[in-house]
Formats: structure tokens, sequence, C-alpha cells
């Protein structure tokens, strides 16, 4: 009986010592995709910030039902329902025709909690570049702050994103050279 009691104290006191290392750990990261899509700037731009077509390229996840919602007649946020009733929305926050825009994400059941996406258009000789910038908070969670996993996971789910994009944006499109007006804010 003593065996099992050194046992499981050194098992509770190794536990212990992670979960105190991992609250010294950071529980911000930064992450960042880019992507070359063969299409003017001016048209990727106008394909992103238009919600209505994220369901054609996003795949955060696959269970996820989209409604998008408008801000004087113009679509400019996302509202999602996922597996097990998580929801949240997906909101431009900010942007600058043709270059930049910032996306805030949100939960529902943590109002003041968010987390800012950028994404940043630039021209190049063989259409567009597209860099979508992240940054993530875990918060308190030690396990999270611990895993790399979690890091290497949003990398690879962003990485698909931009590679349904450039699919998107890219399948059945006639003239590179055409001309593709700004969409208004």
């Amino acid at each position: 009986m003593n065996w099992l009691r050194i046992i499981g104290g050194v098992v509770a006191f190794v536990l212990f010592g992670l979960l105190v290392f991992a609250w010294f750990l950071p529980s911000e990261f930064d992450s960042e995709n880019t992507i070359n899509i063969k299409a003017p700037m001016e048209e990727v731009y106008n394909h992103v910030i238009d919600m209505q077509t994220w369901d054609n390229w996003q795949i955060i996840d696959t269970n996820i039902r989209n409604s998008v919602h408008t801000r004087n007649g113009v679509p400019d946020s996302l509202v999602w329902t996922g597996q097990a009733g998580v929801s949240g929305s997906i909101v431009i926050d900010s942007l600058d025709a043709p270059n930049y825009i910032r996306l805030k994400y949100q939960y529902a059941n943590q109002p003041d909690d968010y987390q800012l996406g950028h994404m940043y258009f630039s021209q190049t000789e063989n259409g567009t570049t597209v860099s979508w910038q992240h940054k993530h908070d875990v918060g308190w969670n030690p396990v999270l702050r611990f895993s790399l996993k979690y890091t290497t996971e949003w990398q690879e789910l962003f990485d698909k994103t931009l590679e349904q994009l450039k699919e998107d944006i890219e399948g059945g499109k006639p003239d590179f050279e055409r001309e593709i007006p700004l969409a208004q804010n």
C-alpha cells in the first residue's frame, strides 16, 4: 500500500511541476501564413472582404453554419455556429483597400475576449501575395500554453484555408489582366 502512495505522490508532483512550468510560458503566440494567388490584387481583396464568399473557402470547421451580417448595406461580419453549439463571429474591423484587412475573431461565450487577424495583399509579377497573420492568446490554460501541437494545428489549418481561397479564386477564372473595381466601404 505504501508503494501506491509513493507512486501517486510522484505522479502528482510531476503533474504539478509541469503545470507550474506551463504558467511561466507565454500565453500569446503569433503565426503567419502566406500564399500567392494568380489574380489581380483588387480581385483577391474584393473576394476576401465579401463575407458571402467565405463559405466557399474557409475550412476552419466543415460542420460550421454561417450567416452573413451587414452594416450600412455592406456585408462586414460572419456569425457562425459550430459543433456542440460553439459560436462566434468574424468581423472586418478595419481595412485599407486593397492592401489590408483587420479581422476580429470572437467567441460568443467570451464577449470581452477576442483575437485579431491581419491580411495583407501585395501585387507581384505572378499575381497577388496574401499574408494572413494571427495573434493567438490561449489565456490561463496551462495545457494549451505547454502544447506546441496547438500552434502547429493552427498553422496547418490556415495554410489549408489559404489553399482553398486560392482554388476558389483561380478556379475557372477567365483572364488575369481584366480590371476589377474596388469594393467601396
